[in-house]
C-alpha cells in the first residue's frame, strides 16, 4: 500500500489524484420511463454487444450524476493504487450541470468543465441516483460546491492515509457507534468548513443534497468512502453508462457492468422529459 504522496505522480494513499485527466439502499425506487434513449453518434464504430445501450456523452448528464473514472494507460503507481481498493476506477467528481463538475484535486477542491482529454484518458462511468435530484437538490449541490471552492478547501491528504483505518473502523464497529452516536448529525455549516478527497467529496455532496438523509449519515462516514464503494453501494445510484472516446476500448470485465443497469429498468425513469442541463 502507498502511504505517501509521489511529488511527481501526484499519488497518494490509495487513491489516484488526476491532472485533466453500504448500509442503505435509498427508497423510492424508480417511479416513472420514456423511450429517449442516451446519445450515440451514427458515425460511432461498432461496440461489443456487452457496452449495447451504455455510451453516453457529456450532453447526456443531468445534475447530481457521479462520475467514475478509469485511466486508459494508467501508470505502475495507478495500477498499485487500483489493486489497493479492489477497483481500475480510482477516482470520482459529481456533475453540477452546465457542462462542470466538482472534484477534489490536487492541491485543492475545483470547479472545472468537462473536456475532450477527459474522454480520451479516461472511461467515464456515470451513475445517476434512483432517489430523484431534482431543483431543490441541484441547488444544494451548485451552493455547496461554490462555497467549498470559494473556501479553499484543500484536498484531505490525512483522510487519504488513514483511509485504511477508518473504513475497518467503521465496518467493525457501525452497530457501537450507531448505538453511541445516533442523532448526532454533521451541519452543512461544518460540511462546508472540511477538506476532502475524491469520493469523500461525493459522499458529502450526498448528504448535503438530501439523498443520505441525517439519519444515516453516521453509516455513511465520508472518508471511509473510496471510488470502489461508490459503484458497489447502490446508494450512490444505479449506472446508467459510459462517456469516452470512440478509439477506447471498454472491457467486458469492466466491474460496474456488474451493478444495478438503469439499461434494464423497464419503468420509466424520473427524468423522462427532463432536458440535458
Amino acid at each position: 500500500m502507498v502511504t505517501d504522496r509521489d511529488p511527481i505522480n501526484g499519488y497518494v494513499g490509495v487513491f489516484q489524484i488526476p491532472r485533466g485527466a453500504a448500509r442503505t439502499v435509498p427508497k423510492n425506487g424508480v417511479t416513472q420511463m420514456n423511450e429517449k434513449t442516451p446519445t450515440q453518434s451514427a458515425a460511432a464504430p461498432k461496440h461489443p454487444p456487452h457496452v449495447d445501450g451504455l455510451l453516453l456523452d457529456y450532453q447526456d448528464l443531468l445534475p447530481g450524476d457521479i462520475l467514475l473514472f478509469r485511466a486508459i494507460d494508467p501508470d505502475p503507481l495507478a495500477r498499485r493504487v487500483s489493486k489497493t481498493i479492489g477497483s481500475p476506477y480510482t477516482h470520482a467528481g459529481i456533475y453540477l450541470g452546465g457542462g462542470e463538475l466538482i472534484e477534489a484535486g490536487d492541491p485543492r477542491i475545483e470547479i472545472r468543465r468537462l473536456s475532450s482529454h477527459d474522454k480520451e484518458d479516461s472511461v467515464i462511468g456515470v451513475f445517476r441516483s434512483q432517489n430523484t435530484f431534482l431543483d431543490d437538490r441541484v441547488r444544494a449541490l451548485r451552493e455547496f460546491a461554490e462555497t467549498l471552492v470559494r473556501n479553499g478547501a484543500e484536498y484531505d491528504w490525512d483522510g487519504v492515509r488513514a483511509f485504511r483505518k477508518v473504513r475497518t473502523q467503521l465496518e467493525e464497529e457501525l452497530f457501537e457507534i450507531l448505538k453511541r452516536d445516533y442523532g448526532k448529525v454533521l451541519t452543512k455549516s461544518e460540511l462546508d468548513q472540511r477538506s476532502y478527497f475524491c469520493s469523500a467529496l461525493i459522499v458529502a455532496c450526498y448528504i448535503v443534497s438530501g439523498v443520505i438523509g441525517d439519519t444515516a449519515q453516521l453509516a455513511y462516514k465520508a472518508d471511509a468512502f473510496s471510488p470502489a464503494d461508490l459503484h458497489e453501494d447502490p446508494t450512490f445510484g444505479w449506472f446508467l453508462g459510459y462517456i469516452t472516446s470512440q478509439k477506447n476500448e471498454i472491457p467486458a470485465d469492466d466491474p460496474l457492468l456488474n451493478t444495478t443497469l438503469w439499461r434494464d429498468v423497464e419503468e420509466t425513469p424520473w427524468w423522462a422529459g427532463r432536458a440535458p442541463r
